[in-house]
């Protein structure tokens, strides 16, 4: 085989070069976050369906008969207590009223010329001027007109009660949600105008099984998940508890209220977090940190030079976020709850802190 010159120098210049650093380091720590296990007071619970439904919810009708001369909401609208939202015709009814004030007037004014024939009549007796008959017929003359004007006045209250019925008010602070009547149209006496709901808080009514009814009491709190509005829990309370249960789905009736901070609406899928046992002490991890492959449940757990090592766990009751660990970990152990989806038993990892931070 043939060498050339130049090829020879160009090996031995090769041979004298530094020796290049290695490639294969690696891949770098695995980012994570992870809780210490610790004791905690479990209260075992499962969700239960519901759909929230509003406060109050109202179809306001008219208590007296008229037509409609004025309806100045419309749906959608919110309104407060008192609003106007509807106006019926009342022109008739104001004469009347007109009417019957000048008739009590005219009453008031008999009755003081009765009251003072009276006392005339009174004197002349005295003098005796007049005969009895005389003051007799005042006294009767003087209560006739006293009676008459309690009468009249009931009379004139019963129009004027008439009168603001013509204005339909909101009896409340809430949501228009549907329109009954329009600019126009005769309404009877009860005729609908418009359904008004009130959601400042909503109710969220399940039907809990016989077996876990008896964990349910009338101002306890409970947790309720509206995944259309966020993803942590609304506070509640059980505002109501069924005596009578459906005998065909064997559950009663529970009643739950959620305060509204402003983004609850009625008819949403909710989840009730409902108690299913007495509280108990118990190991309890993040549901975060448990995954899953076929049958087996496991963790990763953090150990000496912040090497991950899978571990399997025996799972128990559910708390909200949180599962009950009956076998495969320890009091302290620092298991994964984040970043642990493509972590490989014996990678080294760095543990973030809850700001983001390298530990």
């Amino acid at each position: 085989m043939h060498f050339s010159p130049s090829r020879c120098v160009f090996a031995l210049a090769l041979a004298w070069l530094p020796a290049a650093p290695s490639l294969a380091q690696g891949p770098p720590p695995a980012l994570v976050r992870v809780e210490i296990v610790r004791a905690v007071d479990l209260v075992p619970s499962t969700l239960i369906l519901g759909t929230t439904e509003p406060r109050r919810r109202s179809v306001v009708a008219a208590a007296i008969q008229g037509v409609v001369v004025d309806y100045p909401v419309q749906e959608g609208q919110r309104v407060k207590e008192g609003h106007v939202l509807a106006r019926l015709r009342d022109t008739s009814l104001r004469l009347r009223i007109a009417e019957a004030k000048a008739g009590l007037e005219e009453l008031h004014e008999l009755h003081r010329r009765a009251e003072r024939d009276l006392e005339r009549a009174r004197k002349l007796i005295a003098e005796d001027a007049v005969p009895q008959k005389t003051l007799d017929d005042a006294i009767t003359q003087e209560r006739t007109q006293a009676l008459q004007v309690p009468q009249a006045e009931a009379r004139l209250s019963i129009l004027e009660a008439d009168l603001a019925k013509k204005q339909i008010l909101s009896p409340y602070d809430g949501q228009i949600i549907q329109e009954h009547a329009q600019l126009g149209e005769w309404l009877a006496a009860g005729g609908a105008v418009v359904t008004l709901v009130d959601i400042r808080s909503v109710f969220v009514r399940v039907h809990v099984p016989e077996r876990y009814v008896r964990f349910a009491q009338k101002g306890a709190s409970l947790r309720v998940y509206v995944a259309a509005v966020q993803k942590e829990p609304f506070q509640a309370k059980t505002a109501a508890v069924s005596d009578e249960g459906d005998p065909a789905a064997r559950t009663f009736a529970v009643r739950v209220e959620v305060e509204n901070t402003g983004h609850l609406r009625a008819g949403m899928t909710a989840r009730v977090e409902f108690p299913t046992d007495k509280p108990r002490e118990a190991l309890a991890v993040s549901k975060d940190a448990v995954l899953q492959r076929g049958d087996q449940r496991f963790v990763f757990v953090v150990g000496e030079g912040n090497q991950a090592a899978m571990r399997a766990v025996d799972l128990g009751a559910s708390s909200g976020s949180r599962f009950e660990v009956t076998r495969g970990l320890e009091l302290g152990d620092r298991v994964v709850v984040e970043g642990n989806e493509r972590l490989q038993p014996g990678a080294t990892v760095r543990i973030l802190d809850e700001g983001g931070r390298q530990e």
